[in-house]
């Protein structure tokens, strides 16, 4: 086993990993009585470095935060300084309730004004208007609320970036017809949104990925249209969301690993 321990083709280590799925999204969720909290991912080759030097500097002006550290196969990635529970805890059991519809229609609001992308009420008569009341009013009773919906926003972002490393999601690619570089799909989907919540809807009847891995490994992403539909809390979009990004980058992980291993093997010489 000397042949790959410890490195992309150690595909043992790679299993271990999948199966500590559930332990992992509990914490970058609901955090850790030790150690650093919010999202972390262990690292395939040399994580970031694995990445073009141009690809880097691009997310890092998209607003992302890249970690500085440099990265061995198999060492942590933390991705951001707080879990999602710490967020909570900033708002108050009290207030989130009405902490989750404040972001949710401030959200949808952008999309509404952006691309007439329709919102809960808005059929029944919950005018652009009347929401942004809403906002106004909750901001003002609430002044440190803005700089939560940020952290929600700033988590959301974040965990895009496992995406990134999975290689799920492109940063810069060539257009094909013009030869151009241009934006990949995370600075598409980081440049799309001032004001980002994940805004899925309550849908009787149809059954909805819940799944990150399996033989098409996914975390999910994918362009919003719009609904009249009730929200989904808050809560919910974010465990979906968080769970689907691991599930998915440890899946694929795990395939890189065997693809690895069987090149190693390739390679080995036997006389």
């Amino acid at each position: 086993m000397a042949l790959q321990e410890d490195t992309p083709s150690d595909f043992v280590s790679a299993y271990q990993s999948l199966l500590h799925i559930p332990s992992e999204s509990a914490r970058a969720l609901w955090g850790s009585r030790s150690g650093r909290e919010g999202i972390r991912v262990r690292s395939t080759g040399e994580g970031f470095g694995e990445l073009r030097v141009a690809d880097v500097e691009a997310l890092r002006v998209a607003g992302f935060n890249i970690p500085t550290e440099a990265s061995t196969h198999g060492h942590w990635i933390y991705l951001n300084k707080q879990s999602f529970a710490a967020i909570r805890e900033k708002v108050g059991k009290k207030g989130w309730d009405e902490f989750e519809v404040y972001g949710q229609y401030k959200a949808a609001l952008e999309r509404y004004g952006a691309k007439g992308q329709e919102y809960p009420g808005l059929a029944d008569g919950l005018s652009p208007v009347d929401v942004q009341t809403f906002i106004d009013d909750v901001e003002r009773r609430n002044p440190d609320w803005k700089k939560q919906f940020r952290n929600v926003n700033e988590y959301m972002d974040q965990l895009l970036l496992v995406s990134v490393l999975s290689g799920e999601l492109s940063v810069l690619k060539k257009n094909a017809e013009t030869g151009e570089i241009e934006m990949g799909d995370a600075l598409k989907i980081k440049a799309q949104w001032a004001d980002y919540w994940p805004l899925p809807r309550q849908v009787e009847d149809r059954a909805t990925r819940g799944q990150g891995g399996g033989t098409d490994p996914s975390a999910g992403i994918k362009g919003a249209h719009g609904s009249a539909l009730p929200f989904r809390t808050l809560t919910e979009a974010v465990e979906t969301r968080t769970k689907m990004a691991l599930e998915a980058y440890y899946t694929n992980r795990m395939m890189l690993s065997i693809r690895n291993f069987n090149e190693e093997l390739g390679k080995f010489d036997y006389a």
